[in-house]
């Protein structure tokens, strides 16, 4: 049985906002990554995610930890960057940095912010990928989390 249409997926970076609604956030990205998984067939790659469990966004020292994680994890598994989400936020920015350092490729997955990731990356080349969030995905991510996903311990 195969089990990718293209033979093996794309391990994907999934980059997207996180902080001030971590919750409505980490919604988006759960919804991202499931609709890209399913249709794009991309393995997406969120360690933040996980992070979150147990390291406070809040807290400037534990976010810098975060930040360190990620890269360690980002660097072994992620062969392109994918940046989502409504802007270029100094998180999104500091990802871009280190895969352009790295020498990945990126994909903008929202239009609108190619001017100001061409001005960020300067003369680093990048590929713009429309991509729409398809409601059916957030839905099931309510539906496989409950209603809250509890990205904290209590």
């Amino acid at each position: 049985m195969e089990v990718y249409k293209n033979g093996s997926p794309y391990v994907d970076y999934i980059a997207h906002r996180i902080k001030g609604d971590v919750e409505g956030n980490v919604r988006q990205v759960l919804a991202i990554s499931r609709q890209l998984y399913f249709e794009e067939n991309i393995v997406p790659l969120i360690p933040y995610v996980s992070l979150l469990r147990y390291l406070d966004e809040n807290s400037s020292m534990e976010r810098v930890l975060g930040m360190a994680a990620n890269e360690r994890i980002a660097r072994m598994g992620a062969i392109r960057l994918q940046i989502h989400g409504p802007e270029l936020s100094t998180g999104l920015r500091a990802e871009a940095d280190l895969f352009k350092k790295w020498g990945r490729q990126i994909i903008l997955r929202n239009p609108k912010l190619k001017r100001s990731l061409k001005r960020h990356l300067k003369d680093y080349s990048f590929e713009t990928v429309p991509f729409e969030l398809d409601e059916k995905y957030l839905l099931k991510v309510d539906e496989l989390n409950g209603s809250e996903l509890h990205t904290r311990f209590p």
